[in-house]
């Protein structure tokens, strides 16, 4: 006769420990993931801060942003949100950061840290000649960059599960 028995105790230890490695393996998972899916988003900013357009080129253009000759932004070949380089101190002023959740996790932000220049309000915000481009808000609030923050999460989370 072939006799099976389970120790409830060792059998429930087995399941613990698998668990715990199992949890252990999701929360790097998680934040390999995360930290891919700001990258992704910190790209998608840094782009829409890189416009092709020259301050002379904009002016031959009759300075497409201006609020008092149109009633919104059009530059043609780019989104309305997206700013032009001229300098490079905003572009350079964009960072990416680690920070920590309330439930113990990682998290990331992507944004400009104090080195940001000056004139940063005015672009996000307008002024009463300038059209505003929430050039943050407007490059990551749609369906498109919330398909490739998040693919590019599960791209890097299943690696790594």
């Amino acid at each position: 006769m072939i006799k099976i028995s389970f120790d409830s105790k060792r059998f429930n230890a087995n399941v613990d420990e698998m668990f715990r490695k199992w949890k252990k393996r999701n929360a790097r998972a998680m934040k390999k993931g995360t930290k891919s899916a700001a990258g992704t988003a910190y790209l998608m900013v840094f782009q829409s801060l890189s416009g092709p357009y020259s301050l002379s080129a904009l002016k031959r253009m009759g300075h497409p942003y201006s609020k008092l000759r149109y009633s919104s932004i059009n530059v043609p070949g780019i989104e309305p949100h997206v700013v032009n380089v001229q300098s490079g101190d905003l572009r350079s002023s964009l960072k990416i950061k680690e920070g920590s959740s309330s439930e113990g996790g990682s998290s990331w932000s992507v944004g400009f840290d104090k080195s940001a220049p000056y004139y940063l309000p005015y672009i996000i915000e307008g002024t009463y000649k300038m059209h505003s481009r929430d050039v943050i808000g407007r490059t990551l609030n749609n369906p498109i960059a919330y398909k490739k923050m998040l693919q590019s999460f599960l791209t890097v989370y299943r690696r790594h599960i």
